[in-house]
């Protein structure tokens, strides 16, 4: 214990002998977690959303690269005013007429020959998107398996801290009993250490079986996204862009 004490101290960068008092204690309730839940809460972690993003973006790449390859027909209109002949008398009052207006309309059809470099770049836009969509995939099978795993790690610690205190308090009843045993001559004084030693192991057995029920309920906030909420960590916008300025 005196080792993890150490390296805890020097992992926060505490003096020697600085004493280190838990804020709380370990946790003997099991959570109701339901797995839908946890895993739908997983899917919303931004990571994943920051690549759905990517894949919209790319897929609209992919859009106008497909634009550029495909025929286009456009509707030309024009409208304006003729031209005055110079023999002609010149009649001020006319200009205003509709006879004196032109205007025109056509269709306009163009299809692209031997556009290799569109082809090239719609390609490789189209095979951007197919790696973006299966590292979504792929990443969204990972955190639901990660959910899972977490979830039967935190029934199963939960299971084995059942186990540990029911051995703890079995190897402290055969102590009082050896004690008393010890006190009519009935055991010997090296039955009573040994039974002692009995309940030190019980003891670690059941601080371990906590250590890694807390490490399995961690880890499940880590997978789901929600760790720094639980752990009350919030980051400050404003603070860290006036810590910003102060180094510059």
């Amino acid at each position: 214990m005196a080792d993890q004490l150490d390296a805890l101290r020097l992992l926060l960068q505490l003096e020697a002998g600085v004493e280190i008092l838990p804020a709380d204690k370990p946790s003997h309730e099991i959570p109701d977690i339901p797995e839908e839940e946890a895993v739908h809460l997983a899917l919303t972690r931004p990571d994943l959303l920051e690549q759905k993003k990517n894949l919209e973006l790319a897929e609209f790449q992919t859009r106008i690269y497909q634009n550029k390859l495909e025929p286009d027909i456009s509707l030309n209109t024009s409208l304006g005013v003729d031209a005055l002949d110079r023999d002609r008398n010149y009649d001020p009052v006319g200009i205003g007429k509709l006879d004196n207006f032109g205007w025109s309309v056509g269709l306009i059809f163009s299809y692209p020959l031997g556009n290799r470099a569109a082809k090239n770049e719609y390609v490789k836009s189209r095979l951007k998107s197919e790696q973006i969509r299966l590292k979504i995939r792929s990443l969204e099978e990972n955190i639901s398996n990660e959910v899972r795993a977490a979830l039967r790690e935190i029934y199963s610690g939960f299971k084995q801290i059942e186990v540990a205190d029911r051995g703890v308090e079995f190897a402290d009843q055969r102590l009082h009993s050896f004690i008393r045993k010890h006190e009519v001559g009935l055991a010997t004084t090296k039955e009573v250490l040994d039974v002692e030693t009995d309940l030190a192991d019980a003891k670690n057995n059941q601080i371990a079986a906590l250590v890694s029920y807390a490490d399995a309920l961690t880890r499940l906030w880590l997978v789901t996204g929600e760790l720094t909420d639980r752990q009350g960590i919030f980051v400050d916008e404003t603070e860290a862009d006036q810590l910003y300025k102060d180094m510059k």
